[in-house]
């Protein structure tokens, strides 16, 4: 059987200046342009639709809101549920939990009692040998001295 060992670990090397220099305009630089091209995008769309507020867009724009907020109602009633039912669980829960909690309880104490019964047993005869050693040598003490 042959056990798995894990790679030793080297240091991490310094980043190079010509390295942070391309991450800066290959990945920041366009971010932030695409970024604010969005919300100038956003900015436009809602300040042309505020003026020109003729009711073909009020009723697109109405009817859009509802689409969307449909599924975030729906998936709001359903965690609303949920939790209902775990608050429901755990009252019932800690209605009978008690009950089976003290049965547990009252096993693992009397499985305490025949553990230790039966530790005591098995160095019972440990003990009395050391004992009887402990006293044959202050035995052999007294008279040796």
């Amino acid at each position: 059987m042959s056990t798995i060992t894990p790679l030793p670990k080297r240091p991490r090397p310094l980043p190079d200046p010509k390295h942070r220099r391309q991450t800066f305009w290959q990945i920041w630089v366009p971010l932030s342009l695409s970024i604010l091209a969005i919300l100038f995008l956003a900015v436009l769309a809602a300040v042309s639709a505020g003026t020109s507020a003729s009711p073909t867009v009020t009723k697109w724009s109405q009817l859009s809101t509802i689409y969307m907020v449909t599924p975030i109602l729906i998936g709001g009633f359903i965690v609303l549920a949920i939790l209902g039912a775990i608050v429901y669980g755990m009252a019932k829960l800690l209605d009978i939990l008690p009950i089976y909690t003290r049965t547990v309880q009252g096993f693992f104490r009397q499985m305490g009692v025949v553990i230790r019964k039966w530790s005591d047993s098995t160095v019972q005869p440990v003990l009395a040998i050391k004992s009887w050693w402990a006293g044959f040598e202050a035995v052999l003490k007294h008279i040796g001295h």
